[in-house]
Formats: C-alpha cells, sequence, structure tokens
C-alpha cells in the first residue's frame, strides 16, 4: 500500500497516522514496513462471502454487493480463503488477473502489496473526487471573498491564502490554520492591493470575524519566555493572563500543551482551573476563521453554536436528568432528551451515524483510537468536537457510543462523569437486522436484505 501526501507536507500509509513536517514520507514509510512486518496483509474479494458473514453495518460495504469492495483493503481476517485460477479479485479473470492469480500453488491473495488491475482505477478516480471536491471549496471560499474584497481582491486574497497555509509558519505546521496564519494573511493582502494602488475593502466598515481578529491581536498573545512556542513549547497566552497565573500554574499549562503536541494535536486544551483563571483575559473563542472550510466544526467555535441536530426546548442549559431512547431520526441510532431538575424538558439531541459502527458493536480499540484523533483534534483533517458539554451530539457519541465496550457500562460512566441522573431505554446502540428472522424467516430475510443492499449500490 503506498504513502501517500494528504496534504503539503503531510503523508499518510493507508488508512493509519498522518506524520507532518520534518521527515514526515520517511515517517509514514518506517509505519508502513513495520505493519507489514507484523504479518499483516491485505485481503482482496472473496467471492464465496454470504450475506451471513456480514453484521448490519457491514451490509452497505459488502463485496457481496456488486462483485468487489474497495473498502474492504484491510488486515486478511479468518475469512479470507484461497482463490481458485477462475476466481476474480477485484473485478479481474483469467484474460486479465490480478498479482495473486498470476502466482504459483496455492494462489493466495498473500503478497505484501496486491495489486488488481482495477485497484489504480479506484485510486484514480478517488483522486479525481479529491480533487473536484477541493476545486469546489475554492470557488465557495472566492464567492464569498468577492462580498468583501470585490473581484481582484478575493482572487489576491486567495492566492495569499493557499500559500501561507502551505507553509509551516507563525508557530502552525504546514497544511494548519491559525488565528497568528490569519493575522499574516491580512497583513500580506494589505501590502499587496497596496502595491496596484486599489482598495483592500468593498466598504470601510469591518465584518465580524475582521473585529474579532484585532481583537485577539490587541491582546498581545505571547509566551513567558518570550521565545517562539514552537521552539519552547510553552503555551501561547494573553500578557494578562500570564501575569494572573503563578509560575507553577504556568509550566502545568506548558506542559499539557508539550503532552499534546507530541500526540500531533494543533489545539490542546488546558487544564480545568487554569482555563477559568485565564477565560476573562482570553478572546480566541470568538475568533472565526473565514478562510478555511472546514468539514464539521472549525476547531475554535463560539459557545452555544449548535448544529441542526439539537432542538431546544427552554432557555436553561444545565440539564439535571437525561433519557436516552431510538432516535426518531431515521438518520441517527439515538437520542437523548435532557430535563430539569423540575422534570421540565430542555432539550433533544440526535447522535450517532445510524448504518455506523461504533466501539459499543465491535469492540475494537484500535479504532477507537482512529476515531478519538479524527473528532478530537488529534490530525490535521480531523474536528474538535466539544466534549465537555454532556448535551452536544460530539459529547454523547464520545462518552456514550465510544467510550466502555458496552452501552450499559457507557452510559453509567456518562452519568457519573456529568453528574447526572438518567434512564437508558435501548439495550444496543443500533437495531440488529436478524429481529426479522422469527417473523420472516432466514430465506426472507436474505431475500429483503439483499434486495435493500442492491437499492443501495444502485442509488
Amino acid at each position: 500500500m503506498p504513502v501517500r501526501e494528504v496534504s503539503p507536507g503531510c503523508f499518510q500509509w493507508g488508512d493509519q497516522k498522518i506524520y507532518c513536517g520534518q521527515d514526515a514520507e520517511k515517517k509514514a514509510h518506517a509505519q508502513g514496513r513495520a505493519i507489514i512486518a507484523s504479518g499483516w496483509k491485505e485481503a482482496e474479494y472473496q467471492p464465496n462471502q454470504t450475506l451471513g458473514d456480514y453484521d448490519d453495518e457491514g451490509l452497505t460495504h459488502s463485496s457481496t454487493i456488486d462483485g468487489y469492495q474497495p473498502f474492504k483493503y484491510s488486515v486478511m481476517t479468518s475469512r479470507a480463503e484461497t482463490l481458485s485460477k477462475t476466481s476474480c479479485c477485484c473485478g479481474a479473470d483469467e484474460s486479465n488477473p490480478c498479482i495473486c492469480m498470476k502466482q504459483p500453488e496455492p494462489m493466495q491473495c498473500s503478497a505484501k502489496e496486491p495489486m488488481c488491475p482495477c485497484y489504480k482505477e479506484l485510486a484514480k478516480a478517488k483522486m479525481g473526487a479529491e480533487s473536484f471536491e477541493a476545486d469546489s471549496k475554492e470557488e465557495a471560499r472566492l464567492k464569498k471573498y468577492v462580498k468583501t474584497y470585490g473581484e481582484e481582491g478575493a482572487k489576491v486574497r486567495n492566492r495569499i491564502f493557499k500559500r501561507i497555509l502551505a507553509n509551516a509558519q507563525d508557530g502552525t505546521k504546514a497544511g494548519q490554520w491559525s488565528a497568528r496564519k490569519a493575522q499574516s494573511l491580512t497583513e500580506d493582502y494589505e501590502k499587496a492591493m497596496a502595491k496596484k494602488n486599489k482598495r483592500p475593502y468593498k466598504s470601510s466598515k469591518k465584518t465580524k470575524s475582521q473585529k474579532s481578529l484585532k481583537d485577539w491581536g490587541d491582546q498581545d498573545w505571547k509566551t513567558k519566555s518570550g521565545k517562539k512556542s514552537s521552539k519552547t513549547g510553552e503555551r501561547y497566552l494573553p500578557a494578562k493572563a500570564i501575569d494572573a497565573l503563578t509560575d507553577e500554574e504556568y509550566k502545568k499549562t506548558s506542559a499539557k500543551k508539550r503532552k499534546d503536541m507530541k500526540k500531533g494535536k494543533q489545539f490542546s486544551d488546558q487544564p480545568k482551573t487554569i482555563a477559568k483563571k485565564t477565560a476573562k483575559f482570553r478572546n480566541e473563542e470568538v475568533v472565526e476563521w473565514d478562510d478555511v472550510e472546514w468539514n464539521n466544526k472549525s476547531p475554535k467555535k463560539k459557545k452555544h453554536e449548535w448544529r441542526d441536530d439539537v432542538e431546544w426546548d427552554s432557555e436553561s442549559t444545565k440539564p439535571s436528568s437525561v433519557e436516552i431512547s431510538r432516535s426518531s431520526n431515521p438518520q441517527k441510532k439515538l437520542m437523548a432528551v435532557f430535563y430539569d431538575s423540575e422534570g421540565k424538558k430542555l432539550k433533544t439531541t440526535h447522535f450517532g451515524q445510524r448504518g455506523a459502527s461504533d466501539y459499543t458493536k465491535h469492540g475494537d480499540k484500535e479504532r477507537m483510537e482512529r476515531y478519538l484523533e479524527r473528532h478530537g483534534g488529534g490530525t490535521i483533517t480531523s474536528t474538535k468536537e466539544d466534549w465537555k458539554d454532556p448535551t452536544t451530539a460530539g459529547s454523547l457519541s464520545r462518552w456514550i457510543l465510544w467510550n466502555k465496550p458496552d452501552l450499559e457500562g457507557s452510559f453509567k460512566d456518562y452519568l457519573k462523569r456529568f453528574n447526572l441522573k438518567g434512564d437508558l431505554k435501548v439495550s444496543k446502540s443500533a437495531e440488529e437486522v436478524t429481529i426479522l428472522a422469527p417473523i420472516f424467516g432466514p430465506t426472507v430475510l436474505g431475500f429483503v436484505a439483499g434486495a435493500i443492499i442492491a437499492h443501495i449500490a444502485n442509488r
């Protein structure tokens, strides 16, 4: 499996950890060699697998749908079987064989890097999709820029933005964005427009995000030593916040930052007691990132910026109890209804993508670690979810679906963690397809499941 460059200066082997910065590509290759040396093999499509080999979540990604499965390049399990000369591998046949079919008997897909003829085509299609997505984001960014900077200004700003994003500067890695990079973008853009004798803005009135960025800069953010945080690992804070902390407190919050930096995290939360002490001096929570199109949530979001899957019923934001049941939203697994101390309904939050697996279902610790990296801000492509507010979809997914290997254990830990009372009205995070078996029998069930899968595949 080749190493790919996922963003400027950042490399990844397969779906493993993303490495950025110095020797990033070498580190990704080293990880791949280590995994292969451990006995890892890629599994080809197995033509004799049936619906019975999959759980309900796995059915929608199963190779039984259309004869090959690009998502199924993973660790070879006990289900993987030998292939005969006439077997199809990723859509191959005797006239157009894949590597494993060319090898001497026994013909197994056990090469270190088995490559099917269609594998390259799938890779090309994926690259094309990624390129299209990038183009779409750039078009959206330019359209937004035009409203503030005009036609010519939008093109100039977009060009400078791409250059700064790709650079490792302002204490921020290549491919990452920050308030300091946003300041550099504003400075470079205004200089570029001045050279052209052009107005940098369509209106003299500052936008909300421009005011926020100015307020952020006016706070005089720095480290206690005055040196770069990227060199010392110290915590950047407003000068007044640093003055308010004791030497021991500043050492503690800087140690937390260094620990998170070693894990590859761009953003590091402060210890709770220190965060409370510095909160009144910080303005970073209101900084908006006009220049970056985030997949889900921005890493520095405003408080109470709730998503569409939240339904408010009260002004209060302090729940006393919660009730977890099956979601009425067809796209979600569960819903949490929150009540205050008087039993008044506060809000309902739907969470857990229906059709996707979770830790309470598969119990795979490696998959859980990857989930935590994706949703906890652990890599440059990950989101920074709010896991401290018990009422958010991100927090509910983290502590109920991706916490303990069983749903009941996770729910009990969630209640204890947030000092809540509660009632769990389901025993599993998602319904099982097999619940139809006692009514219709396995034959009819197989027919129904096959029809559903065929419908999904043809959509």
